[in-house]
């Protein structure tokens, strides 16, 4: 799991996925990955900071030996994993993919942004010079255009009802990753 502290990040997912933004802007403060601390992971996406970012590192491996030597800390990540787990679920439902970075940035409303949005003139000027960068980015880094990504088959327009299905993690004492 990765957590900007400073800086702006790029996150683009692999190509062919309908109805999800190519690209997002990823700023300080956002939970990157989390998903490994709780089950196995395949990424989706490849990130890339567009200014100078400082990044906290929770390696999954370390953070469950440090959470199963303590009870009282292995309650509450147990806690903390069933929520993220359920609500992986409805994002699968909802939107038929997950991703490593939150739903919240990869279903934006364009339309909506704006009027939301209380930041000053310099605030707006500097998030549409992040985004142009990242558009930069995108058109400039063509490598993996043509690969394939493994994800399911629906990611790619088919059926929502098996798309990136997210299984039931069990919890016992060793919490094992699995």
């Amino acid at each position: 799991m990765l957590i900007p502290i400073s800086g702006t990040l790029y996150y683009r997912r692999e190509k062919g996925v309908k109805g999800v933004a190519r690209f997002s802007i990823v700023r300080a403060g956002t939970t990157l990955c989390e998903a490994v601390l709780w089950m196995p992971w395949l990424h989706r996406g490849t990130m890339r900071a567009l200014i100078e970012t400082e990044l906290v590192e929770l390696k999954s491996q370390k953070f469950r030996e440090v959470t199963l030597a303590h009870p009282d800390i292995a309650w509450h990540a147990k806690k903390q994993a069933l929520a993220f787990i359920e609500e992986l679920q409805s994002d699968t439902g909802l939107y038929g993919c997950v991703w490593d970075i939150p739903t919240r940035l990869m279903y934006i409303d364009p339309t909506t942004e704006p009027a939301a949005c209380a930041d000053t003139v310099e605030i707006m000027e500097v998030r549409q010079s992040e985004v142009e960068a990242a558009r930069l980015m995108d058109s400039s880094s063509s490598e993996d255009e043509d690969q394939q990504p493994p994800y399911p088959s629906s990611c790619y327009g088919g059926s929502a009802s098996s798309a990136g299905s997210v299984s039931q993690v069990t919890f016992d004492s060793e919490m094992t990753s699995r």
